[in-house]
């Protein structure tokens, strides 16, 4: 049997709940059930989702009793056009369950049959605007067919975020410590210069300059013995002869000598070159702080760069998806509808929402139900009333009203007449 799209051609409910005996035919898109409190209008729509969604339904719904007080059995028949549900109760708790087809055949797995045809929200569309951030969207999810995974994205872009958040931490760090440093001046070098020579030089020289005290000390001891030795000028003729000899080639060799080392300056030089030193280090330092900070402030504008992609990769995936609505979306944290949560829409664009992505769930029953409908003002109601044709979905909806005009009206359990 190929199953067409559904609707309720009529309702038959007896002894359920508060209902005695209700025969409804809906006509039209929207189906107004109405009445005062306590007639017996939600159990005109518990009895549909119940005989559609069985014990999972009567749980969300609360119904414990689905037999009405003081009888021993009830039942529903939804004739859906192309097949025809009934779902009995007995007042010990017992129920069945039957779907027939236009022909009379009768399917050996009901409720798997039916679980297939109904839409997950189809039961209160609008519990999509009472759902969690991430229920609605799960639930979004499962009516949109995107070609890219979402949660990947997500997850990328968040490893993105916080390899960024690191990156400017740091980068914030090495700012501070450039803060801090003086900026060094044009031409100051990389490389500081060698010590070690001039300290070599120094060392030298200060040896150079020991070894001359030295030859000019031997030269005051020979002339001064050479002095003494004159006053013995007759013992010691001889020797005093060589002796001046020696004095004349010492005080030659003495004359050969240049002049001293200037100490002064190479301690001069030697503290100049301290203070360039540190200069050099200060500024390379800095170099180094400042190229830290650039390559971690590259990173971080490139993981800046990449969380746009993926931001951009999201946005022209939702663009290629059919939203029920356009504008929707969503997010790692929910629904968006304009860029806006989900939670912060007006209630009338939540209403319309909340249809559309029940539509969207293609329910091959295109049935859905709203609670609390006398919650909805005019600008909500032509709004649904629209969108029940856009969606082609019959949409039965309860409202609280004791004038009698409005839709088909309860009264003690059944249709009132006239």
């Amino acid at each position: 049997m190929r199953r067409q799209d559904m609707k309720i051609v009529e309702l038959r409910a007896e002894r359920f709940k508060r209902l005695s005996a209700v025969e409804i035919s809906p006509a039209g898109d929207v189906v107004i059930i109405s009445g005062k409190n306590g007639a017996g209008k939600s159990s005109v729509l518990d009895a549909i989702w119940l005989a559609l969604g069985g014990a999972p339904a009567a749980k969300d719904s609360g119904t414990t009793r689905p037999v009405k007080d003081g009888e021993a059995d009830a039942f529903v028949r939804l004739d859906l056009g192309e097949i025809t549900v009934t779902r009995k109760w007995t007042a010990d708790g017992g129920s069945s369950l039957t779907v027939e087809g236009a022909k009379g055949k009768k399917f050996s797995s009901p409720q798997t049959l039916l679980d297939s045809l109904v839409g997950s929200l189809s039961f209160d569309p609008l519990a999509f605007s009472r759902m969690s951030p991430k229920e609605q969207r799960k639930a979004l999810t499962e009516a949109v067919k995107l070609d890219f995974d979402p949660d990947a994205l997500d997850a990328q872009r968040k490893e993105l975020y916080d390899e960024r958040t690191a990156a400017n931490r740091e980068l914030k760090t090495l700012e501070a410590r450039l803060s801090s440093m003086p900026v060094p001046k044009a031409g100051v070098p990389d490389e500081e210069e060698n010590l070690s020579d001039l300290l070599n030089e120094l060392k030298a020289a200060n040896a150079e300059i020991e070894r001359q005290a030295q030859e000019r000390r031997k030269l005051e001891e020979m002339r001064a013995r050479a002095t003494a030795l004159k006053e013995q000028i007759d013992k010691l003729r001889a020797e005093l002869s060589s002796l001046a000899e020696q004095g004349k080639a010492q005080a030659e060799l003495v004359d050969s000598l240049g002049e001293c080392p200037a100490i002064a300056d190479i301690e001069q030089r030697i503290n100049s070159i301290q203070e360039t030193n540190a200069i050099v280090r200060a500024a390379r330092e800095y170099r180094a702080v400042k190229a830290a900070a650039d390559n971690v402030r590259r990173e971080s504008e490139e993981l800046t760069r990449k969380m746009e992609g993926i931001e951009l990769a999201k946005s022209q995936g939702f663009e290629r998806a059919q939203f029920p609505v356009k504008g929707l979306a969503f997010d790692a944290e929910g629904v968006t509808f304009g860029g806006i949560p989900f939670q912060q829409c007006s209630s009338a664009e939540q209403v319309r929402i909340a249809v559309a992505v029940a539509a969207a769930l293609n329910p091959k029953i295109r049935v859905i139900r709203i609670a609390d409908g006398s919650l909805l003002d005019s600008a909500s109601m032509a709004e649904i009333e629209r969108l029940a044709k856009e969606h082609d979905m019959q949409i039965w909806i309860e409202r609280v009203d004791e004038s009698g005009g409005v839709g088909i009206v309860i009264e003690d359990g059944a249709v009132r007449e006239g």
